[in-house]
């Protein structure tokens, strides 16, 4: 990997970590939760601009950002992020979502995102449950799931037209010149 798409995927790590400390001081729980399209897109981004290995890489510096200012969830936060990371690569990478270093297959992202979003805020619900720091809601497992799907669809149709408009070509350009 070049240094200029490194310098680029740790801008997003450091995005996904700022957006997610923001929702946390100023929104009441369990908003910030629901509230995960800024970080699928980056994410997503992540992937598109490495490739496999992408979105965890920018997950990871999230998480280790993350960690640091909620020290009580060390493991949990780096592992979350890591989650959400590899889940969104692993999917991305087995529905074949780039065709080529310029283009990408709709559909299929919003599928990888609407998984990986799904699997990650069940993961992180039913680990809080299970650490007993929340009781079991049917609705809020029901609201999960819902807004997973719907965020990561919504996220692959935007990364899609961000993709296609402002950085497919761009991307080549950063790989030329390094």
């Amino acid at each position: 990997m070049n240094t200029r798409k490194l310098a680029l995927v740790t801008s997003f790590g450091a995005l996904y970590y700022v957006y997610r400390q923001a929702t946390l001081y100023l929104l009441p729980p369990p908003l910030p939760d629901f509230l995960i399209l800024p970080v699928l897109i980056v994410l997503a981004l992540s992937y598109l601009v490495v490739g496999l290995g992408g979105a965890t890489y920018s997950a990871g510096i999230a998480g280790l950002l993350l960690s640091a200012t909620e020290a009580a969830f060390i493991p949990f936060t780096i592992l979350l992020a890591l989650l959400f990371g590899v889940t969104i690569d692993i999917f991305s990478h087995i529905l074949h979502v780039k065709t080529n270093p310029e283009g990408l297959r709709k559909f299929r992202l919003v599928l990888a995102l609407a998984i990986s979003s799904s699997i990650t805020g069940l993961t992180a619900f039913y680990a809080t449950i299970t650490a007993n720091a929340v009781p079991y809601q049917f609705m809020i497992d029901t609201s999960i799931i819902v807004v997973g799907v719907s965020s990561g669809a919504i996220a692959g149709y935007l990364v899609t037209k961000i993709w296609r408009r402002y950085l497919a070509g761009k991307i080549s350009d950063l790989t030329s010149h390094s």
